[in-house]
């Protein structure tokens, strides 16, 4: 099993995207994998492969894949390391696979391929990853897939489709931090916090207490950004709804023209 699996790996790292390609790819390539695997039967046909692979619990292999991964890279920097542990950022989104979307020609909602994943800024490589199932969507799927991490010194990041109450409670259950955006689906928050910043005063506050700008070429113009940060959150209503909630933000963003 070991060999078909690591044969369909390397295989595919190779552009072969067909079971007669990866077993036309292994017999092409057997002196060189004869340094790596066993193979006591030869190079497996393509019937063989497929059969095999098929059998596979796809979530085990991709976290199992992941931790080893993760594990080398934490082994070849061990010693470049330094006493401050910088916190990791994971970012979850969800995404419609590319092709999948109307691919029978038929209906252009056949067959779409929805996906719920978490991206670690640290490694550079997502985590874990789940299909979201049809007639669902990735708010209830969030706090499934965090539950299946280590957490511990992150910070959790997301849209404002999952500024949930059972994402935070997750993220907080993992002992992380969590960074959420607020947009009109929490009225009462977003009002709260536009109504903030737009008070010149307070503005004016939080910019003393934290603000960050940063400049970046954007297709025909430069556009630069504003992000301000306060810990002044006690007036807010319903704030224990939010558990863990330390601050509140806010972004400006000017458009220049080269």
């Amino acid at each position: 099993m070991e060999d078909i699996i690591l044969i369909t790996l390397f295989a595919i790292l190779a552009k072969c995207n067909e079971w007669t390609e990866i077993e036309s790819f292994a017999k092409k390539k057997e002196k060189w994998l004869r340094q790596y695997l066993e193979l006591p039967n030869g190079i497996p046909s393509h019937d063989t492969i497929q059969r095999v692979i098929s059998i596979l619990e796809p979530q085990s292999l991709y976290a199992d894949t992941i931790n080893y991964l993760i594990e080398k890279i934490d082994l070849m920097t061990s010693k470049t390391k330094t006493k401050t542990k910088e916190k990791d950022i994971l970012s979850m989104d969800g995404n419609t696979s590319n092709g999948s979307k109307g691919s029978t020609g038929i209906n252009e909602n056949d067959n779409v391929v929805n996906t719920m994943s978490v991206y670690s800024a640290k490694y550079g490589i997502s985590l874990i990853q789940d299909y979201i199932e049809e007639k669902s969507n990735e708010i209830p799927m969030r706090p499934k897939l965090l539950e299946k991490l280590n957490l511990k010194d992150c910070v959790v990041t997301a849209d404002a489709l999952n500024a949930q109450v059972d994402t935070i409670k997750a993220v907080l259950k993992g002992k992380a931090d969590y960074v959420l955006l607020v947009k009109e689906n929490q009225k009462l928050t977003y009002e709260e916090i536009k109504e903030y910043f737009s008070d010149k005063e307070l503005l004016e506050k939080a910019k003393k207490e934290k603000c960050k700008q940063t400049i970046e070429k954007e297709h025909n113009g430069i556009v630069t950004r504003e992000y301000y940060l306060t810990n002044d959150i006690k007036w807010m209503n319903k704030k224990e709804k939010w558990s863990g909630l330390k601050s509140i933000g806010f972004r400006t963003k000017y458009n220049r023209k080269k």
